[in-house]
């Protein structure tokens, strides 16, 4: 949540990059980890999510890991 605050991001921003961006992957991951870019305001939005299991309810999630912002825009 702190890296939306940082840059003015909602929920639903990430939503939109994860479902209408692009693949960015720039190294080898881990199995499940995924990486989506997007412009954004002359800058390009990256989101890694990992697919993982819920604790309480056993059923397949996904997790934010990281957002992160950097030069150039596609």
């Amino acid at each position: 949540m702190n890296e939306l605050y940082k840059y003015g991001m909602t929920m639903g921003d990430v939503k939109h990059i994860l479902k209408e961006g692009y693949d960015c992957s720039s190294g080898r991951r881990r199995k499940g980890t995924y990486e989506r870019c997007a412009g954004w305001g002359g800058k390009t939005a990256k989101v890694v999510v990992v697919r993982t299991h819920g604790i309480f309810s056993k059923q397949e999630e996904w997790a934010i890991v990281h957002v992160g912002m950097f030069a150039g825009g596609k």
